[in-house]
């Protein structure tokens, strides 16, 4: 809303009379600066707080004034008693007042003025003295000047550095000995202590530096070691600078013993030993009287010519023609690689032949006769070349040397030994008492044994590493010169003759079968053959053949043989070990791709033994008595194109040798049917466990083959497929029957016949079962046992109790034949009755004969585990139901039985009965 004239003018008046009656007021208003001081900058902050004396600030509103005027707050009174300024610039400078008003009725006295003053930051200033270069190690001091001075403290900037030097607090700062890194620029800043408050940068100074000269005494000739009379010339050199700006003085042992001259040189004509010290020299300045710095100091040392001394290495003397001899040439006091050196024999240099050499030996790598003399040697310094005095003549005598000589024992023409063997080589001297000897052995020429006094050096069991070339060398204790060394003799180790192991036939055989196996040694003769088995160490046979006879499973294992002998080698090496695996006989007959074909189509059969060579097998069609309708090398028969008239039962079976030795059993029977049907139904070749699912596909012979099928089973009815299969997850004896398919336009399959076998766990309930059956009719037979041991008697008189059927259902073909009715018709109405298969049209009861009776159609003689070959044969003398497997534990053999039955009536009186 906006004010009219009037308006305005009435408010003009009410703050005039406002302002008139607030100083009029009782009560007084005291004003104080935050923080308390009285000289501000800019940029600092100040709050004036106003209060009440004796009141404090309840209830009250304020008002502050500069130099008489209104400042704060815009709308006249404020509800807080501080007047807050954030940013202090010059223009705040004045004398500040506040007045108070209490209930917007009572004003209180004015406040006693209050000042404040706010100035310009200052602007800080460096001044350096000494203001030219100076030396490094000279002191420099920088002062920084801000006025009022008692308030500041100083900061000290180097360089492009935005942090401040660690330096005191102070207006200077003093470099006590100015390095090279010193020189930069300088700068300094004020603060006050307690409030941020910082004064203006200096301007920058620059401190120049100068490496301070350094003095540097040089020797004529260069050597600091001369020897009595030289003369020496030291001079005094100021580098980066021309010499002709400077003066010189000169100190020895650190004391003066010349004036500051212009000459740079000291010299001594001839040195004696007080001449040996410290030599120093400095530079003075003409210009500015600034000195260098002292130089180093250079060590003179006097002393007498040294003289030169030969020594022979071995020491002793005559030496040995061949040996080697050292002649070392050593300057007394001094190192041998300070100087050269030079060798003379009888006063004429031979080493080298002219100049110096810069080793300190001569070495004389073989000695002979003409060597012999009298030899010296003189040194010159490598520095300076000074000569040392030529040393005292040596004389070297040479002698012929004697030679060691090896033997061996045993004596070997060839100096052959073979593995295992031990060895003893001997060093002998010639023409000397072993006992003044020690002895050394050498390998393919290096060391192999310390000197020690034993001549032998013995092999206690000879290795390949053994090989090699030996030498000898006896060392006489008394000089410890060495004779020659002895010529080689080189000893050779041979791997012992090998033995090679054959077998026939090749693992992995059948039961029943012969094995033999050969061993044979290539050289050498005289050879006798033993045998070992497995890891044992025991002789299990002798020869060099060993034939294994009707091997069993006892015969499985790794065999191996070694061959001995009267002479060397009196052993060979143990043969390389080959495994017997001893198989059961009986082969896995499969089909490819199946047992249910078209007519045309092509079936695959195959024998499967796991041997991979040198077999023929024997393929057979209907009956297992007829010749075999084909005979293969390899194990597959492939019959082509198909007619029905090829189908049937089929078997394999396998023999080895040339001729044939022996025969593997027969496989079981596999059903191969082909029909002029469209449809054919796919299912397994052999029995199904108990247990294991079953999957049943119906295929159209033509394309596509797939086809959705009706499928079932015993001529119920099961299930429709669109997609021509049908599977049972887990089948039970139940699912045992004739199954076929149907497609209402493609036709009707064959019937086949699916036989389920039962499994382990089936087969342990059946054991279980008739265990306890077996043991009601035991305590039915106590019941009645006056009756049954009339019968019993008679049974032991006869010695005719045959054995128990159930133990081994198994018999020879002949025993076959005489027991049973081994017609086949018979025999499939047997299992026919036995199952109610009655209602089954006449082709599916051929059809099942034929799936029995080629399991029935022989009998095999039985080998371990024969209770694995009751999954696939139908048992004729009574249908066992499920249970345990191992009807052995609850069903004794008919002997022991017969045994046992004797056994409990033996003490029952007749005329009780």
């Amino acid at each position: 809303m906006e004010l009219s004239p009037v308006g305005l003018l009435l408010v003009l008046m009410l703050c005039s009379y406002s302002e008139h009656a607030a100083g009029q007021g009782t009560s007084k208003a005291v004003l104080v600066l935050d923080p308390v001081q009285t000289q501000f900058y800019t940029g600092e902050s100040v709050t004036l707080r106003c209060s009440i004396e004796g009141q404090g600030t309840s209830g009250w509103k304020f008002s502050w004034y500069r130099d008489g005027s209104h400042v704060y707050p815009p709308e006249v009174w404020s509800d807080k008693n501080g007047y807050a300024i954030q940013t202090l610039h010059e223009s705040h400078s004045g004398d500040y007042t506040c007045i108070g008003l209490k209930n917007n009725i009572e004003y209180s006295k004015r406040s006693e003025k209050v000042k404040l003053q706010v100035s310009a930051l200052p602007t800080a200033r460096v001044t350096v003295k000494p203001d030219t270069p100076v030396f490094t190690g000279e002191e420099v001091t920088l002062k920084c000047e801000i006025e009022p001075e008692s308030v500041w403290t100083y900061k000290w900037f180097k360089g492009s550095s935005s942090g401040h030097l660690s330096q005191p607090d102070t207006s200077t700062l003093t470099i006590r000995a100015a390095a090279k890194f010193d020189e930069n620029h300088y700068w300094c800043q004020g603060e006050i202590r307690g409030r941020a408050v910082s004064s203006h940068m200096s301007g920058s100074v620059y401190v120049f530096v100068k490496e301070r000269p350094k003095a540097a005494v040089t020797l004529t000739p260069a050597s600091r070691d001369v020897f009595r009379g030289d003369s020496v010339t030291l001079r005094c050199d100021i580098p980066e600078g021309r010499n002709t700006d400077w003066d010189y003085s000169w100190y020895f042992n650190r004391n003066p013993f010349s004036p500051v001259a212009s000459s740079q040189e000291h010299s001594i004509s001839s040195a004696e030993y007080h001449h040996s010290g410290d030599y120093t020299c400095r530079g003075v300045q003409r210009r500015t009287t600034q000195s260098s710095d002292i130089s180093d100091l250079v060590t003179l040392t006097v002393s007498e010519r040294p003289k030169a001394v030969v020594f022979l290495s071995p020491s002793w003397s005559p030496v040995f023609s061949g040996e080697s001899v050292t002649l070392t040439c050593s300057i007394q006091g001094e190192s041998p690689s300070d100087w050269r050196h030079s060798w003379y024999r009888g006063g004429q240099q031979v080493h080298p032949q002219r100049g110096w050499s810069a080793s300190n030996e001569y070495r004389l790598q073989s000695v002979q006769e003409a060597h012999r003399g009298v030899y010296s040697c003189q040194g010159s310094r490598r520095r300076d070349e000074r000569v040392s005095s030529k040393s005292d003549d040596l004389t070297l005598t040479v002698s012929k040397r004697t030679k060691a000589a090896v033997t061996l024992t045993p004596v070997t023409a060839s100096r052959d030994v073979f593995r295992g063997d031990s060895v003893t080589l001997r060093c002998d001297i010639p023409e000397g008492r072993n006992t003044d000897w020690d002895y050394s052995w050498y390998f393919n020429r290096y060391p192999i044994s310390p000197v020690a006094s034993s001549q032998e050096h013995s092999i206690s069991s000879a290795e390949y590493h053994h090989s090699g070339d030996y030498t000898c060398r006896g060392v006489q204790r008394r000089t410890t010169q060495s004779s020659d060394i002895s010529d080689l003799v080189t000893l050779t180790v041979s791997a012992r003759p090998a033995a090679t192991l054959t077998v026939t036939p090749q693992s992995p055989v059948f039961t029943g079968e012969s094995v033999t196996l050969s061993c044979d040694i290539k050289s050498y003769s005289g050879w006798t053959y033993k045998w070992f088995k497995d890891k044992s160490n025991k002789v299990v046979s002798t020869g060099s053949t060993f034939t294994l006879k009707e091997v069993s499973e006892s015969h499985c294992g790794e065999y191996w043989c070694q061959g001995e002998r009267r002479e060397r080698p009196t052993s060979s090496q143990s043969s390389s070990k080959t495994t017997i695996e001893v198989k059961a006989p009986k082969p896995k007959l499969t089909l490819s791709p199946g047992h249910q074909l078209s007519t045309g189509e092509s079936v695959t059969l195959r024998c499967e033994l796991g041997v991979p060579s040198g077999l023929v097998f024997y393929w057979y069609r209907h009956t297992q008595t007829s010749d075999p309708v084909a005979q293969t090398d390899g194990n597959s028969y492939n019959i082509s194109s198909g007619k029905v008239s090829d189908g049937g039962q089929y078997w394999c079976r396998a023999g080895r040798g040339d001729p044939i030795l022996i025969y593997t059993q027969y496989s079981d029977v596999a059903e191969i049917k082909f029909t002029d049907g469209d449809v054919i139904l796919e299912s397994p070749v052999h029995p199904v466990t108990e247990g294991d699912p079953l999957t049943l596909h119906c295929r159209y012979r033509h394309q596509p083959s797939n086809i959705s099928a009706d499928f079932y089973k015993d001529g119920t009815h099961l299930q429709t497929s669109t997609k021509g299969e049908m599977t049972i997850p887990a089948v039970s004896k139940s699912h045992e029957g004739l199954y076929k398919c149907r497609n209402p336009e493609r036709g009707e399959s064959p019937e086949s016949w699916v036989t389920v076998r039962v499994s382990d766990a089936g087969s342990s309930m059946l054991v279980v079962a008739v265990g306890v059956v077996m043991g009601l009719l035991v305590a039915f037979a106590l019941v009645i046992s006056l009756v049954l041991l009339h019968r019993s008697f008679k049974v032991k008189g006869s010695g005719t109790m045959k054995r128990n059927p159930f133990l081994c259902p198994f018999r020879d073909q002949k025993h076959q034949t005489t027991e049973h009715n081994s017609d086949p018709d018979q025999r499939t109405n047997q299992i026919s009755d036995q199952d109610q298969r009655t209602n089954q049209s006449s082709k599916q009861d051929q059809s099942q004969s034929a799936g029995r009776q080629g399991a029935q159609s022989e009998y095999m003689p039985l080998q371990k585990r024969c209770t694995d070959d009751y999954e696939t044969l139908t048992p004729l003398y009574m249908p066992l139901q499920k249970g345990a497997t191992d009807v052995y534990e609850t069903i004794k053999s008919s002997k022991d039985y017969q045994e046992d039955y004797e056994e409990g009536y033996d003490d029952v009186d007749v005329t009780d009965i």
